[in-house]
């Protein structure tokens, strides 16, 4: 047993995480769709798929997908670091990508990176599509308005958005909150995966897990201490923790 796994056992935070499976919907499978990215392209940008290069890549995502299948209880899954820059994104879109390969599934990504919105680029999204920033600024978007498609299949996703106030504060009023349960109960198929910031330094990613099913945090392997790790972990609480991920950085 390792210095973080002894840590979080000592916090009385660690478990498996979990996602909810539901009834399928036979019309998934047939969702309008085009311009799919190529095998090229998706091992360029490092997203798996099951012809891609990495094999060893794609069957840790998988197995990580099953464990947390096992709850099925869980719809909204909130992705974060212990610090910045662990590949949180990384593991995000990830995720999302290795549910959807899942014919009788669809998953949504949420980009609530505002300041860095890395998958918003790395997924090529028009830059002049509505996003989170918008839908919260503006009374006339709907949900339908911020949801993009994306080069995967069964996959959506919904942007940053185009409308950055500094130092507004996107997340500490209920339109959060009322768009996750939205979502939540539009697709019962769907799994919500939302890559947020380092939860240690960032308050809208503090605020933003209270409105989800559970919360995977992503740790650099080698780079944190066992007791940041621990911090982290006492911040989302026992209820919402669905584990740690040890990122291997390249």
């Amino acid at each position: 047993m390792d210095k973080i796994e002894q840590a979080l056992l000592k916090s009385q935070h660690f478990s498996l995480a979990q996602i909810t499976s539901s009834t399928v919907t036979p019309l998934i499978d047939h969702m309008t769709q085009t311009d799919f990215f190529t095998c090229r392209q998706l091992n360029e940008k490092r997203i798996v798929h099951p012809s891609c290069k990495n094999q060893s890549e794609l069957n840790y995502f998988r197995q990580l997908r099953a464990n947390l299948a096992q709850d099925k209880t869980v719809k909204v899954i909130l992705i974060t670091a212990v610090i910045p820059r662990s590949g949180s994104s990384f593991i995000a879109l990830n995720l999302s990508a290795v549910i959807a390969l899942d014919h009788s599934r669809t998953s949504l990504l949420i980009d609530a990176h505002i300041d860095n919105p890395s998958n918003t680029h790395l997924l090529e999204v028009d830059k002049y599509h509505y996003g989170l920033t918008d839908y919260f600024d503006r009374k006339d978007l709907s949900v339908s308005n911020i949801i993009a498609q994306t080069g995967i299949i069964r996959l959506n996703f919904i942007p940053a958005g185009m409308d950055k106030q500094l130092g507004k504060e996107y997340f500490t009023g209920i339109q959060m909150k009322n768009l996750i349960t939205e979502l939540k109960e539009r697709y019962r198929d769907r799994t919500i995966i939302i890559d947020a910031p380092c939860i240690l330094t960032s308050a809208d990613t503090r605020i933003i897990a209270e409105y989800c099913d559970a919360v995977l945090l992503i740790s650099p392997y080698g780079k944190v201490s066992a007791d940041t790790v621990a911090d982290a972990a006492n911040v989302v609480g026992k209820d919402k923790l669905a584990g740690v991920v040890l990122n291997k950085m390249y």
